[in-house]
């Protein structure tokens, strides 16, 4: 049984094809369905936890990170504002909570937005500054 030579060219060919059309419907149908995964957030908490203390870091957001300081005084507070200030992330939320601090009452009521805080009754549980 001789076969033609075209034939042999177009049973060859048929089987590329039909390898590549395999190949693709195995292969790429999986990336059809991938999307994009931004990254994390823009601003992120520090790694370093120690150089905040007392105060963490809830949450970092594209637009700055939340800390919250509680049950502290204005000494170590201090300290771990200094270290914020160097990391050059913007601050969207100080929350400060039971701290140790007896002239920050006078300050707040002084402060152009400490009488917002004021009417917010936000002294019982300390100044939350946003």
């Amino acid at each position: 049984m001789k076969q033609k030579r075209g034939s042999r060219l177009f049973n060859g060919l048929g089987l590329i094809v039909a390898l590549w059309v395999g190949w693709l419907s195995v292969c790429a149908a999986p990336c059809a369905h991938a999307e994009y995964i931004p990254p994390g957030p823009k601003y992120k908490c520090p790694e370093k936890i120690k150089l905040i203390y007392p105060c963490v870091c809830t949450h970092g957001t594209d637009d700055g990170i939340y800390i919250q300081c509680e049950n502290s005084n204005l000494a170590s507070l201090s300290v771990a504002f200094i270290n914020l200030a160097n990391t050059n992330v913007p601050i969207v939320q100080l929350r400060l909570k039971r701290c140790k601090i007896s002239h920050l009452e006078p300050f707040c009521y002084s402060h152009p937005f400490g009488k917002d805080l004021a009417k917010a009754g936000a002294y019982g549980q300390g100044c939350v500054v946003s």
